[in-house]
């Protein structure tokens, strides 16, 4: 198991390594981010790593901060402290808390709480010390309290100091050191030896004092007091400290007690003369041997005078020597001592090795020297025999390293050993030297076993026989299929068991085996036999299966018992237990996953056992109806609803969605969009998605709204993942739930998901129209919003001056419907535009689309003048004129003319006045006569409505009057051609066309 705090991607580190499956992480950090993945482990082989598994540990209360400090210098009444800030452990530290203990040593009193990390504490006693401890809050807990630190107010006299401290001792000497605290400037040290009474050792500012000329191995009493200006503190607690020993003298000089054995010895010494002033600690006595290089050795540390030596080697030389140590060191050695062992009888010669080949009679045996000669040198040596009948005798004895052995039998094992003699006697024998004389054929193998272990096959066992003298190289065993036919060799080689394979059931065997050696092939054994028995059925054929939901039916055919009746089936489908059916060839299997591949097989039992199992048949079950997607609405309007369903495997494996919208909802939306939109409608978008798996399953989605008398009805059905509802209410909630259905059936329904349509901003009002003009302001008027429920409305006018203004500025924002513009210049072109403010009861502001631009000049006062009069003689001609009419004479300069062209431009200004404002006009078309007839003869007309500045239309009322008069176009165009065709029928036309390869006509 790893773990990391530093990220996902971070170096990990190994928290656990066993063979558990669940463990308590301890000693993490708090509010701190854990990463961890596992792999298995099998010896020496690890498995790949799991993903990445994260975890957040909670938060808890702050660590315990450090002690406050203190800030800047003291005074006799005040103290300036601060601190450093804790560790908040995932919580922000809401506050500090300072308690202090007024000076009294007692009980700690809060005298500060807040975020800040320094506080003066004022109202002090002067020359007083006293204690603060601090602690941290937050939104989880306190933390606990930091070290108490003490400071004091001016004019203090040092407390008691604590006492000196050992920093090095030696023989005639004490290293004394102690701890200089904020109030202290000079210290007093004092020593009381064996007179009992304290004498000043050392005075000054130093932090420590070595104080020479002492006794060894003596204690010494030790006090400190502190000074400052205020004067000297009390003398702290005494402290003892002793001084070191001297090194003891050396011991006397090792001496043997007893007699000197061939292995071991015991050596007593004598205690120094002098222990050095401390008891003596150990002892240590070394050994050398004379005759080697390696020098003294230790073989003994401890507080005993004597020693027993073992473990020597007879007829050596020996030198001791011994030492002391104490506390106060290691002593100088002592005088060596020389000892010398006894010999002994030498030690086991190797065993006796053959010189050349055995003959049948006789052998030559040659021998070495022993390793050790028991410390005296080698005078003779002796040869014994053992015979095949456990009988013993001497062969040879000398001086000599070989000797040839006479009157052997052939092809018999015999032992031989050999052993040293020296002054003090006979040596051990040594090890036996096993050596088998001319070899000769083997005997028969002995225990020879046939056993019938399976149907096919059998064990044929034996035991290696006398081999007489020599090894036996190989077996050769021979079978039969009957007592009387000849034997044919079925094994040779040399193991001694052997399994025949491929045997007939139910027949007759018979078998022989022989051993072969370096002399020749041995006897044949007695002849074993052995009956193969009856075997399990044969395998299962035919095995077909029919898969449901939630069951599957079997069948399959009777196979050969092979002699023995069946009993019944076992299927296996790939779980824990089998299914026994019985003497059946039909079976239903049920409870069943669905979606579920199987793979079946099926095998026969008889009173032998059971037989092969058939042939592995795949078998998917059907799946189960889906269960409902999740449904969300990823897009919210005034009018319509968006809903996206699915998991999140069929959201990543789709392609970008492509929308086709008709041409036809193109055109109703033009039309239209000026319109109230208050019928819900159905209109499905259709989203269609290109699934790169094949033979992934075909699902469809049905999704139902609840209608106003709370029944569900079916809005779409299809295998797309979105649905938009267009045409609804605004700011109504609408109910949703959605079912799956594929080739099983159709899943339940989904709960009923709720959402809301949004409030819609105000319509785009029409154009603003001028009325009351004069040659420096003029009254701006324009129709009011209808009402939008319990919302008000407000309403923003602004306006442009073409030739010093690039933006719009706005003259006024209110609720009237009318504004007088002021100071304005005559002769300049004027654009002024309103738009529509929704106020809703929450107090959101919903802005509405800018109408279309008006363009109005103001007139100079002379032709403010020859307008009026104008005006007045047109009123005097014809009562049916408006007050604003347009003159229609020759003189082309007149204010009407020009307020003419300005408003037939207006209506082609769009909220984007800045980017388009002189080249779109309705006047600029490819038919400029048809066009200006058109519009002249539909300005007439609204003309008898409000005058020319007041009234203006817009761009989509413009596009309906020119589809409409292009409608009535096409009719009239289609009369006339019915009108002609069926005056004049005798005329016929035909046209090919060729459309994917069809030719039609």
């Amino acid at each position: 198991l790893l773990l990391s705090d530093k990220g996902k991607d971070a170096k990990y580190k190994q928290v656990y390594s066993g063979d558990a499956s669940e463990i308590t992480l301890k000693d993490l950090k708090p509010a701190t981010e854990y990463h961890l993945k596992v792999c298995a482990c099998i010896n020496a082989y690890k498995g790949e790593y799991t993903n990445p598994v994260s975890f957040v540990t909670e938060s808890c209360e702050p660590d315990r901060p450090l002690p406050p400090k203190l800030l800047g210098g003291r005074s006799k009444s005040a103290l300036n402290l601060k601190w450093s800030a804790a560790i908040d452990n995932g919580s922000k530290i809401l506050n500090y808390i300072l308690e202090y203990d007024e000076g009294k040593g007692r009980e700690y009193t809060e005298i500060y709480r807040g975020v800040k990390k320094q506080f003066k504490i004022t109202k002090l006693i002067p020359a007083t010390i006293y204690s603060f401890r601090l602690a941290a809050e937050n939104s989880i807990g306190r933390s606990e309290f930091s070290d108490v630190a003490q400071f004091s107010t001016i004019g203090t006299i040092p407390p008691e100091p604590d006492p000196p401290m050992l920093g090095g001792k030696g023989i005639e000497f004490l290293t004394l050191t102690w701890i200089k605290r904020q109030m202290d400037e000079a210290f007093t040290l004092q020593m009381n030896d064996e007179s009992n009474y304290f004498s000043n050792k050392y005075m000054g500012s130093n932090l420590s004092y070595t104080v020479t000329d002492l006794y060894r191995n003596t204690e010494y009493k030790f006090r400190l007091a502190a000074n400052n200006e205020e004067g000297q503190s009390n003398y702290s607690r005494t402290v003892a400290f002793r001084t070191l020993p001297d090194r003891p003298l050396p011991p006397s000089k090792p001496r043997t007690k007893g007699q000197i054995q061939p292995t071991y010895c015991r050596i007593t010494w004598d205690p120094p003369r002098d222990n050095g002033g401390s008891d003596i600690q150990r002892y240590h006595l070394e050994l050398e041997e004379a005759k080697a290089d390696d020098g003294f050795h230790m073989i003994y540390n401890g507080l005993e005078t004597e020693h027993c030596l073992e473990q020597l080697i007879p007829g050596h030389t020996y030198l001791l020597r011994v030492f002391c140590t104490s506390v106060g060191g290691q002593s100088d050695l002592s005088d060596i001592t020389k000892i010398q062992t006894p010999a002994v009888a030498p030690a086991s010669c190797h065993p006796p090795r053959v010189f050349g080949k055995p003959k049948a009679n006789s052998l030559h045996l040659r021998w070495a020297y022993p390793d050790y000669d028991g410390g005296a040198t080698v005078i003779d040596f002796e040869v014994q025999i053992t015979n095949p009948d456990n009988s013993s005798r001497l062969v040879y004895r000398g001086k000599d390293l070989e000797c040839t052995v006479t009157a052997l039998l052939p092809g018999r094992p015999y032992l031989f050993q050999v052993r040293a003699f020296n002054k003090a006697g006979a040596g051990p024998w040594s090890e036996y030297l096993d050596v088998l004389s001319g070899p000769g054929v083997p005997d028969a193998p002995r225990n020879f076993l046939v056993q019938c272990r399976a149907v096919n096959s059998a064990i044929i066992t034996w035991e290696e026989g006398v081999n007489n003298g020599a090894a036996i190289t190989e077996y050769r065993l021979e079978w039969s299929r009957k007592e009387g036919d000849s034997f044919t060799q079925l094994y040779c080689g040399p193991n001694i068991s052997y399994e025949a394979k491929g045997l007939v059931p139910a027949t007759l065997y018979c078998f022989r085996v022989q051993a072969v050696n370096s002399a020749g092939q041995g006897p044949y054994t007695a002849i074993a036999s052995c009956m193969t028995p009856a075997t399990c059925p044969s395998i299962v054929t035919s095995v077909k299966a029919h898969a449901k939901s939630t069951s599957i039916s079997l069948s399959w055919k009777v196979p050969a018992n092979n002699g023995s009746p069946i009993t019944g089936y076992y299927i296996d489908i790939g779980e824990k237990e089998l299914i026994f059916v019985g003497e059946l060839t039909e079976y239903t299997i049920d409870e069943v996953l669905p979606d579920t591949t199987y793979r079946i097989r099926v095998r026969a039992v008889n009173n032998i056992g059971p037989g092969p199992f058939s042939s592995t048949v795949k078998c998917p079950t059907k799946s189960l109806p889906p269960d409902p997607p999740r449904v969300e609405c990823i897009v919210v309007t005034c009018n319509s609803l968006k809903l996206k369903w699915g998991n999140s495997e069929q959201l990543q494996n789709r392609i970008v969605p492509t929308t086709t919208t008709p041409p036809s909802i193109l055109m109703d939306t033009l039309i239209n969009s000026n319109t109230n939109n208050s019928n819900t409608s159905n209109t499905v978008t259709t989203t269609n998605y290109n699934n790169n798996n094949n033979n992934q399953k075909l699902i469809t989605y049905t999704v139902e709204m609840e209608g106003k008398d709370g029944i569900f009805n079916s809005i779409y059905t299809g295998t797309s993942y979105t649905y938009k509802i267009n045409k609804l209410l605004e700011s109504t909630p609408y109910n949703f739930r959605v079912c799956a259905r594929n080739e099983t059936g159709s899943g339940p329904w989904s709960e009923v998901y709720t959402f809301s349509t949004t409030k819609a901003p105000p319509n785009a009002l029409k154009a603003p129209y001028i009325t009351d003009i004069s040659s420096t302001s003029c009254l701006i008027n324009w129709q009011s919003h209808k009402p939008l429920g319990k919302d008000g409305i407000s309403y923003i006018l602004q306006k442009q001056e073409q030739k010093r203004e690039n933006d719009y500025s706005e003259l006024y924002k209110g609720e009237m419907t009318s504004y007088r513009v002021t100071n304005l210049e005559p002769g300049i072109d004027y654009y002024v535009r309103v738009c529509a403010i929704r106020v809703t009861n929450e107090g959101i502001l919903l802005n509405g689309s800018y109408s279309p631009v008006t363009h109005f000049i103001l007139p100079r006062p002379d032709e403010l003048l020859q307008q009026q009069q104008q005006r007045s003689l047109n009123n005097r001609s014809s009562s049916n004129n408006y007050p604003h009419n347009i003159s229609t004479s020759s003189n082309n300069n007149t204010i009407q003319e020009r307020l003419l062209s300005s408003s037939l431009s207006s209506s082609s200004f769009s909220h984007h006045h800045a980017s388009n404002s002189a080249s779109s006009t309705i006047t600029s078309t490819k038919n400029p006569g048809l066009s200006n007839k058109c519009i002249s003869f539909i300005q007439r007309k609204m003309k008898t409505y409000t005058t020319f500045e007041s009234r203006q239309l817009t761009d989509q009322e413009w596009a309906v009057i020119i589809f409409i008069c292009f409608t009535l176009l096409a009719i009239f165009v289609a009369v006339m051609a019915n009108f002609i065709y069926t005056k004049y029928g005798g005329i016929t036309t035909t046209t090919s066309t060729m459309h994917g390869g069809i030719k039609t006509q």
